[in-house]
């Protein structure tokens, strides 16, 4: 009886021992399993140690290379800096040369203006427009024989009234042509014609005008500019009808090189003297009594506003030049 319950005891025992190896297995199992996760988990921490490390390098990679161009980096700030200021400084110049520029351009304007209405005053006292003593020329012509009256301009003058300008100059013995002057001078000599050129056609009112000193100015290159359009004008410049001389763009009549030396007559100015006798020797290349020696191209390299200067000039006196063309005052029209 005690063995068969010593030996029931016992299967107890074997059976809890069982039931004990049992539970244990799904121990062992379950941390086998927890093993394996924590095998997976240790391998990704190691590959992302290893991203880490390669970031790692290339950071500190970038942070040596920023190290090593502080000083070019320093550099191009201050040069960035320098290249600031010079171009503030240089908008700055050019707002005062913008400011110079349109300055000139309204004093250009002014003076355009003034050019042709302008009575200037000096010491409360109007300038009086003057002439050349036509005896005196005639004295100086017979002297020494010599067609250039410009020294005659130096001597004294006598004042006049009106701004009217005449025209003088020299007939090379021409007896056989008939003129019609239309002053009283013209009938003293038969060597010399004078020829009245009033201001504008517009200017009914001579008086007005009396500055002569800047309105001769205009007349200056009158003379290199008729010459110029000399090549440009047709052959029918000889009708007698004004509207059709004055319709087109060209001018409706021929000046030859002898004007320049009537206009230069013109000059109370020293300084615009020496402009008009400039342009004078230009065109007959120094020979008062010679023809035309420049073509309008050569003059317009010499000067390019010469022909649109003279484009002006005929239109404002176009009606004048076409009275002394009609009454054939002029022995120089063709």
């Amino acid at each position: 009886m005690k063995a068969e319950m010593r030996c029931a005891e016992l299967e107890f025992k074997l059976q809890k021992k069982d039931e004990q190896c049992e539970v244990l297995e799904a121990k062992l199992k379950a941390l086998e399993d927890e093993v394996e996760v924590l095998r997976v988990s240790s391998e990704e921490l190691k590959e992302k140690k290893e991203v880490g490390n390669v970031k790692e390098r290339g950071v500190e990679a970038i942070i040596d290379l920023t190290n090593d161009d502080d000083d070019e980096v320093a550099q191009l700030m201050i040069e960035n800096s320098v290249l600031e200021c010079e171009k503030k400084k240089a908008e700055s110049e050019v707002e005062v040369w913008k400011d110079k520029y349109w300055k000139l351009e309204s004093l250009v304007s002014q003076l355009k203006l003034e050019s042709d209405s302008y009575s200037n005053e000096e010491n409360g006292k109007k300038w009086k427009a003057t002439v050349i003593p036509m005896k005196k020329m005639e004295r100086k012509r017979k002297t020494d024989g010599s067609s250039h009256l410009e020294s005659i301009l130096d001597s004294k003058v006598i004042h006049v009234g009106t701004a009217r300008r005449q025209l003088t100059f020299e007939i090379e013995e021409i007896h056989s042509k008939k003129m019609a002057p239309s002053t009283p001078f013209a009938a003293k000599s038969s060597s010399i014609v004078v020829i009245d050129i009033i201001d504008s056609d517009d200017e009914p009112n001579i008086a007005q005008h009396a500055a002569l000193d800047s309105q001769v100015s205009r007349n200056i290159s009158v003379s290199s500019c008729f010459a110029a359009e000399n090549e440009k004008l047709s052959s029918s410049y000889a009708q007698n009808n004004e509207e059709d001389m004055n319709s087109g763009e060209d001018l409706p009549f021929v000046v030859t090189p002898k004007r320049n030396e009537i206009v230069m007559l013109l000059q109370v100015s020293q300084k615009m003297m020496c402009r008009g006798s400039t342009l004078a020797e230009f065109l007959n290349h120094g020979d008062p009594r010679g023809g035309l020696k420049k073509s309008v191209k050569e003059l317009q390299e010499y000067d390019p506003k010469a022909v649109e200067q003279c484009r002006t000039f005929a239109i404002r006196y176009s009606k004048q030049l076409y009275h002394i063309y009609k009454n054939k005052e002029d022995p120089f029209f063709p």
